[in-house]
């Protein structure tokens, strides 16, 4: 199923995607990459590069790529992308093995669902066509289907001929919501508790035009301001005049009008891709839990908490303040 016309799903995919525009060609909606840019962590943009990587080696003629040979039945489909249970849609990119990194933007040969494996709840994604430069396409598989915290989920990929690619995806635990406070120095500090794995923490700020109309959503990643405390809490200290001084240079005549920080974990069985070379990362079996294809799906929750300290009643007690929908939400 192909997105046609103006219609809309409730949120459009985080990562690793570009700030959008949209725009139409006849009734296939595709969606093209903007010249603004998310500025990614580390961790999401090495997510991103697994699957570069892994169509990088598949067109490589010094060593023949098995998936790329004909009646291939080991490399099915490759997969990426993660699973938040915080988030009112699910993104996933699904692409056949190929040996080029380019395609086009005729329709692939899958059917995708994802099951939830305690219930047996399944969904069926929609296919929608994204493109990011000339004569380069992807497709990304969406759902609004709801998913909660500690449960496991099976995402599958399915040929006309029967053959599939799949991938069990597990949501990590609940977590307590982050506190934010201003230290004695002036820091903006971030205190995450009761956490496997920090994969991703990111200042949000959406800016406006003071000479149009134009609105974008500018992320700045805090992930190396992130200290591991003895107790095993994170704590993530920056400054945001260093954030917002920048933010002026790179956009100019433009307002800030909201700020929030976005904080996601995984579970433990993640990899820490940072620490991976990327002549491991890059082969086909190299980091990848997908079962008959490449890539790596993971589970995360995200909690994202405005950019201001919350009190209790008395204001002698710095407390979390309540959460606000994920940055691509709103």
């Amino acid at each position: 199923m192909e997105r046609s016309g103006l219609n809309r799903v409730p949120s459009e995919p985080a990562l690793p995607f570009t700030v959008r525009e949209e725009c139409c060609s006849g009734t296939r909606q595709i969606h093209r990459s903007a010249s603004q840019r998310y500025l990614l962590t580390e961790q999401s943009l090495t997510l991103f590069l697994i699957l570069i990587g892994v169509l990088l080696f598949a067109g490589c003629n010094e060593e023949p790529f098995q998936a790329a040979e004909p009646n291939n039945d080991r490399y099915i489909f490759s997969m990426f992308g993660y699973l938040d249970a915080a988030a009112d849609t699910q993104w996933i990119r699904i692409m056949p093995i190929r040996d080029s990194i380019f395609s086009g933007p005729e329709p692939i040969d899958a059917d995708v669902t994802l099951e939830n494996l305690e219930t047996g709840e399944t969904a069926t994604l929609a296919d929608s066509l994204f493109q990011y430069g000339p004569d380069t396409y992807a497709r990304n598989f969406w759902t609004t289907m709801n998913l909660e915290p500690s449960k496991s989920y099976l995402l599958t990929a399915r040929r006309s001929d029967g053959l599939t690619s799949s991938v069990t995806v597990t949501i990590p635990d609940d977590f307590p919501t982050p506190l934010f406070r201003i230290d004695r120095i002036g820091l903006n500090v971030v205190e995450i508790r009761n956490i496997d794995r920090l994969i991703d923490v990111q200042t949000v700020y959406n800016v406006e035009s003071l000479q149009s109309n134009q609105r974008n959503t500018i992320f700045v990643p805090q992930l190396s301001d992130t200290l591991r405390l003895i107790t095993g809490d994170y704590q993530i200290r920056f400054n945001p005049i260093v954030n917002e001084e920048n933010l002026k240079d790179s956009y100019p005549n433009t307002d800030i009008t909201a700020r929030q920080i976005f904080i996601a974990v995984s579970g433990e069985e993640t990899p820490n891709f940072s620490s991976i070379s990327r002549n491991i990362y890059a082969l086909p079996d190299g980091v990848s839990n997908v079962e008959n294809g490449v890539g790596y799906v993971a589970g995360i929750l995200s909690k994202t908490i405005p950019f201001r300290t919350c009190y209790n009643e008395t204001f002698t007690q710095v407390i979390p303040c309540p959460l606000e929908p994920t940055p691509w939400q709103l």
